[in-house]
């Protein structure tokens, strides 16, 4: 007689599933290191990912990282971050951790000091911590806003594309504003901050689209005097006449050819390529977004680290207007050795209705 057992199917299946993902979990190692500059500080914000795969981290506040991999040593990390030259390590011991020297950060480009009443819509986004040195720049809308490049925050968060992080960072800093020097400027507290999503379409870390973020301070302003100021943004006919040959003011706390932590506000003037001037440059085309705008020249050092969230200028009718936010440099090299990249900013004209919506929607007392 030929006895048949009863299988229990149900319970088959999920033992195979137990399997797999045991398999699957125990297949994957983890990637660890820290990345600092070359005064041994931290530089939280830092995109790393390994060579030929799609696994990517994030340093933290305290420039860690730790990337979850399936990829066997020996294989290729690869380190970029605004206003650093592009850097490469093999991994060959998993149980090593990394240390990632990206060098001393470059200088902008032909920097000038700013006036003490030239620019009084900028304003500095500084650390609580690591002796409060500046962190990003920001520009002043009114009283109680101001608007930044979104990785700024990013990069004092410890998740990539993490929305509630990302506001959880805005207590790591506070804003420094009304100085041409950042050391001397009225101290604020954050009270919210806004990356941006509009109509379906979001900021997600690291990604370059979409690099903006709008701060909410917890008491407003003062903008009775010369300094601070607010600015208004150019509408879209001011733009469109400016285009292609004409010049914009870059206004940043970056890195210069002399200080590699300058306490006051520079300049610079750069030329305006247009969007499809930009894409002929084959550099470029891989990574431009249609929210970006590129300056020039391509061949020198332009826009490093701290210049990040400060505004780009155009004076129209004799009255300053901002027209974008510095989000992306090329790779600050030595003079003959730049990658023949543009630096970008993103074209406040493209973000205006998020921007007064947010502001509207968010300042109801």
């Amino acid at each position: 007689m030929i006895l048949f057992r009863k299988i229990d199917f149900k319970n088959s299946i999920s033992l195979i599933a137990f399997l797999i993902v045991t398999f699957t979990v125990s297949s994957q190692s983890i990637v660890q290191g820290r990345i600092i500059n070359g005064e041994n500080n931290p530089i939280p914000g830092a995109n790393v990912r390994i060579a030929g795969t799609q696994d990517i981290g994030t340093s933290d506040f305290d420039g860690n990282f730790s990337i979850t991999t399936n990829e066997e040593p020996p294989f290729t990390i690869i380190v970029t971050y605004i206003g650093f030259q592009e850097y490469e390590q093999i991994v060959e011991n998993l149980n090593e951790f990394i240390i990632v020297d990206l060098g001393v950060s470059p200088f902008i480009y032909d920097p000038v000091a700013v006036g003490r009443n030239e620019f009084p819509m900028s304003a500095a986004i500084k650390r609580k911590f690591h002796n409060r040195r500046i962190h990003c720049g920001a520009v002043i809308l009114n009283e109680r806003w101001l608007i930044t490049a979104g990785h700024c925050f990013q990069s004092l968060s410890n998740k990539t594309g993490d929305i509630k992080t990302l506001r959880f960072s805005k207590g790591r800093v506070f804003v420094s504003t009304g100085s041409i020097n950042h050391k001397e400027g009225k101290k604020s507290e954050i009270e919210n901050i806004f990356p941006y999503e509009y109509k379906g379409e979001k900021y997600l870390p690291p990604e370059t689209l979409y690099d903006l973020l709008l701060i909410k301070l917890e008491e407003p302003l003062s903008l009775s005097g010369n300094n601070p100021r607010n600015v208004e943004i150019i509408d879209e006919s001011e733009l469109i006449l400016s285009y292609d040959g004409l010049s914009a003011v870059a206004v940043g706390w970056g890195s210069t050819k002399n200080e590699t932590a300058p306490e006051e506000l520079k300049k610079t003037e750069l030329g305006i390529t247009s969007y499809n001037d930009c894409l002929e440059n084959v550099a470029m085309a891989s990574r431009l977004s249609k929210t970006e705008i590129c300056m020039g020249p391509k061949d020198k050092n332009v826009f490093c680290s701290a210049d990040s969230g400060g505004g780009v200028f155009l004076k129209i009718n004799g009255k300053v207007k901002l027209m974008g936010i510095i989000t992306t440099g090329s790779t600050c090299e030595n003079e003959g050795t730049h990658n023949n990249q543009y630096s970008t900013f993103q074209n406040l004209v493209f973000y205006k209705s998020w921007i007064d919506k947010t502001i509207a929607d968010n300042s109801k007392e």
